[in-house]
């Protein structure tokens, strides 16, 4: 199971609440952004997550920003964070 939780997608909190604990019952996957992650942080946190994979980790740099702090919080066996680095590529024929 793979759910898309976003802000904008769903301002039920009962469903809400039930795609995030049928995804945590089936280890499934749940797809969500930092924006999205601190406003829903309390349905989040409440939950122990299997892998935790955070993309852009630049964004939780500062250990003072609130998104920082959450993500700390998160109860997972395990967590990835990627970082981004532009390369450039260049071909010659």
């Amino acid at each position: 199971m793979c759910v898309i939780l976003h802000v904008l997608w769903c301002e039920c909190v009962i469903l809400q609440t039930a795609l995030v604990n049928s995804v945590v019952r089936s280890r499934g996957v749940l797809i969500t952004a930092y924006s999205t992650a601190l406003i829903h942080q309390d349905l989040l946190l409440s939950k122990d997550w299997h892998y935790i994979v955070l993309d852009e980790g630049h964004k939780i740099r500062n250990p003072d920003a609130q998104i920082t702090l959450v993500c700390k919080q998160v109860s997972s066996s395990s967590v990835l964070a990627t970082l981004s680095m532009h390369v450039q590529y260049s071909m010659y024929i």
